[in-house]
């Protein structure tokens, strides 16, 4: 693996650094060549405020590009988060779309049966709740259970209707309500009551 440019900029420090010591602990060995050593370390000592400064310069760019890396990461955050917000307005909007004709109806029921004293018909009711619920389907509601329906007890996907019922795990009940899930998740339990027990035969 390839070293970077400050790793680089630092084994130079360090080299001349190590030299500029060692030019040092030499310096009394002679009057004549302590001149010329002493010249040796001030080029050295130049040279390494010059890879100091270089060092430093290398430093703030490294320093600046790590603001703008940090940036960008921020700025697709935000991006992302926007388009998982548009999608689900949008997914909300077909759903209501595709209720909204039988919205309309129900609240015209609703007006006849409140404001006018009028009854609708009441095959016309089931029909507009039913298209409601095919709507609502067609969004990802999903149905838990049908009506009717005989089920082995379970706290997790059921509901006493009775609260004082005293119902236990896997005992037999009878769903009165569906349940209610959206994208696999269990939004309202099936409300339930206990299984009538059955009829025994005539003559058994």
């Amino acid at each position: 693996m390839r070293r970077g440019s400050v790793g680089v900029a630092w084994d130079r420090l360090a080299r001349r650094g190590g030299r500029a010591a060692a030019t040092g602990s030499e310096g009394g060995a002679g009057g004549a060549s302590a001149d010329g050593e002493g010249d040796d370390g001030r080029e050295r000592l130049l040279a390494l405020e010059r890879d100091c400064q270089a060092l430093r310069l290398e430093l703030g760019e490294e320093r600046a590009a790590l603001a703008r890396l940090r940036g960008d990461v921020a700025r697709e955050r935000g991006e992302a988060a926007g388009r998982v917000a548009e999608a689900g307005r949008a997914r909300v909007a077909g759903v209501l779309a595709g209720a909204a004709s039988a919205v309309q109806q129900l609240v015209t029921q609703a007006h006849l049966v409140e404001v006018e004293r009028r009854g609708p018909a009441v095959g016309d009711v089931v029909a507009v709740a039913s298209r409601l619920v095919r709507a609502l389907e067609a969004g990802g509601l999903e149905r838990v259970g049908g009506v009717g329906e005989r089920a082995a007890f379970d706290r997790a996907a059921h509901e006493p209707l009775d609260v004082a019922a005293a119902l236990a795990p896997g005992a037999a009940v009878v769903i009165r309500f569906v349940g209610i899930a959206f994208d696999g998740e269990l939004l309202r339990k099936a409300g339930v009551e206990p299984a009538p027990e059955p009829v025994p035969e005539r003559g058994a």
